[in-house]
């Protein structure tokens, strides 16, 4: 899938999808797979036109692609749904997400999107020659990457621990933290 969505700075007063960490990446997963023109589609075996704004996904696909716990995608779209922020319809394969207000935010004043990607473009041209990241800000994107692809789902389960611990330690990414956020990030496995 192709192109960008906008992200309204409310999201941050949204308490339900700011919950967590986890909680925003699903948000953010049906957002960026929602379409965003008429499709066609197959869902309970009839084929239907996707809306703007509806995704047809999967509780496991979800888990899969985020790292997350599949339960913890289940009532966090139960939760989504109780909020009013979704509407979705179940098969015994996957379910039909429909994003509510998604126009609201989605919908595209062509003008004022076409001058905003003319000044990202002219910006990126410009930093491309000085694309040094703050450390510490590239310290903590890596630290929350790690965080989420390691979590253990069980911390009672021994043998999960040391298998995502043994993993997390091999990761490419572990030595770019100081010592401390790897102490930190063990501790918060």
């Amino acid at each position: 899938m192709e192109g960008w969505i906008k992200i309204h700075r409310k999201i941050l007063d949204n308490p339900i999808v700011c919950k967590d960490s986890e909680t925003i990446s699903i948000w953010l997963y049906l957002l960026l797979n929602a379409t965003h023109q008429e499709v066609p589609a197959t869902f309970k075996g009839e084929k239907i036109i996707l809306k703007k704004g509806q995704l047809i996904t999967g509780i496991i696909s979800i888990s899969e692609k985020l790292v997350i716990n599949k339960n913890k995608v289940q009532r966090t779209l139960k939760c989504f749904e109780s909020d009013k922020q979704i509407e979705q319809q179940t098969s015994n394969k996957n379910r039909l997400i429909t994003i509510l207000n998604w126009e609201a935010y989605q919908s595209s004043d062509k003008q004022n999107d076409k001058q905003m990607i003319n000044n990202w473009e002219t910006n990126d041209k410009q930093s491309d020659n000085k694309q040094e990241c703050n450390i510490q800000e590239c310290n903590n994107n890596i630290y929350l990457y790690l965080l989420n692809r390691y979590r253990v789902e069980n911390p009672k389960n021994f043998d999960e621990y040391m298998k995502k611990t043994r993993d997390l330690r091999n990761d490419e990414k572990w030595n770019e933290l100081t010592r401390d956020e790897q102490q930190k990030l063990l501790s918060e496995l």
